[in-house]
């Protein structure tokens, strides 16, 4: 027997619910209050499904944190955040701590080398055994960050006459941009960082100011043919870095860059990306690419493994 009971809400809406019943979705925000997370999580986007590492995030930025922290041995949980524009200062990753405290891309890197600092020994030189391997290590970084990465966002774009190619370091940095404006340039003899890499004030000096301002642009539209230059400047890149591991990479010594003795923030810088190109299609020029150098692809699957070793991702 239908009910009798009268309810305020008008009968047109309430026959509407009765066949499309109003669905409550999932928050796409961390736990809080109660369920303070008992280790840090770290919040990135979504794997690729057919990704070999289950853990390894779709996005570079993510996936170069995610390696920080486990080349570093920190005992870190992922998930996924399917909503980037949610998240702190509207981009993944984002990392909440047990204190039920959430910070932001910017602030990761500060609090990893804070918590988890490299050894004493090579802090000063970002993870590398001297200072022409540091510098050395500064020039690779802005071959990934400047010709790898813009390839890749070339290659992934949905197709349009018109996209958006973010400058890598606006993307990457874990410090504020600004910092790398001319007008910020560091005092005779002082020192500056670049995406967590720290440089001396003489190399810093030699990076042309157009470089500098080009950053601070942010994204930028580019065209068909500026595409077609991104992916192939992106080909040579990849290439140079296939050189670069044949000639830096010693795998009887361990295996990692410019032969450090340990995993250094290089080898998650470089891992992140040409892992990620290995994702890309079988019929990518990129991944094309990234294939025929066969010293590369075995150095990011032996950082991969490494660290997916040392992976405490749980569901």
């Amino acid at each position: 027997m239908p009910s009798t009971t009268s309810s305020w809400v008008p009968q047109p809406i309430l026959s509407l619910y009765s066949k499309f019943p109003l669905v409550v979705l999932p928050q796409d925000v961390p736990p809080s209050g109660s369920l303070n997370p008992t280790k840090p999580v770290l919040w990135v986007s979504p794997s690729h499904a057919e990704d070999p590492f289950g853990w390894a995030s779709s996005d570079p930025a993510c996936l170069r944190v995610q390696l920080l922290f486990l080349l570093r041995g920190v005992d870190v949980a992922f998930r996924p955040w399917i909503n980037r524009d949610a998240a702190p200062e509207g981009t993944l990753p984002a990392l909440h701590l047990p204190s039920n405290e959430l910070l932001a891309a910017s602030e990761i890197r500060q609090w990893l080398d804070r918590e988890y600092p490299l050894p004493s020994d090579v802090k000063e030189l970002n993870g590398m055994p001297n200072q022409d391997a540091h510098t050395t290590a500064l020039a690779y970084s802005h071959l990934v960050l400047q010709k790898i990465y813009p390839a890749y966002v070339a290659a992934t774009a949905p197709a349009s006459t018109s996209i958006h190619l973010p400058w890598p370091l606006n993307t990457f940095a874990f410090g504020s941009i600004e910092d790398l404006s001319p007008a910020k340039q560091p005092a005779k003899g002082g020192s500056t960082s670049l995406d967590g890499i720290h440089i001396p004030a003489a190399l810093y000096a030699l990076i042309p100011d157009r470089v500098l301002y080009t950053l601070n642009a942010g994204t930028r539209g580019v065209s068909a043919s500026e595409t077609k230059r991104a992916l192939k400047e992106g080909i040579e890149g990849i290439s140079a870095l296939g050189e670069f591991c044949r000639q830096h990479v010693d795998a009887t010594s361990g295996g990692w860059f410019l032969n450090a003795v340990r995993p250094s923030p290089l080898d998650a810088l470089i891992a992140s990306h040409v892992h990620l190109l290995l994702q890309l299609d079988p019929s990518s020029h990129l991944r094309r690419a990234a294939e025929n150098e066969p010293e590369l692809c075995q150095y990011v699957d032996r950082v991969m493994r490494y660290a997916s070793d040392r992976s405490s991702r749980t569901d």
